[in-house]
């Protein structure tokens, strides 16, 4: 039985069979790194759309802001004036 593990034919057989599973668990991780690559291109394609709407978004709301400041100077200069009004 022993004699029989160490004839070439034997021997061969073993390692191309080792060889092989090598080549197919090679073969499995670069399938699956190369899925995984394509789904986080994917995620930072989509994270970089998020970011730039939430630019745009912030732009908007500060130029709102911007506009309700100068609303509300504008009303405190009126209301200031009423007041200066009533008193005289």
């Amino acid at each position: 039985m022993i004699e029989f593990l160490f004839q070439p034919i034997f021997l061969k057989v073993i390692i191309s069979l080792i060889l092989g599973s090598f080549l197919m668990l090679y073969y499995f991780l670069y399938c699956e790194f190369s899925k995984s690559k394509h789904i986080q291109n994917k995620r930072i394609t989509d994270l970089e759309k998020i970011i730039d709407k939430e630019i745009i978004r912030s732009k908007q709301i500060l130029e709102i802001n911007l506009t309700l400041n100068q609303i509300n100077e504008k009303a405190s200069e009126k209301l200031d004036l009423v007041k200066l009004r009533k008193k005289s």
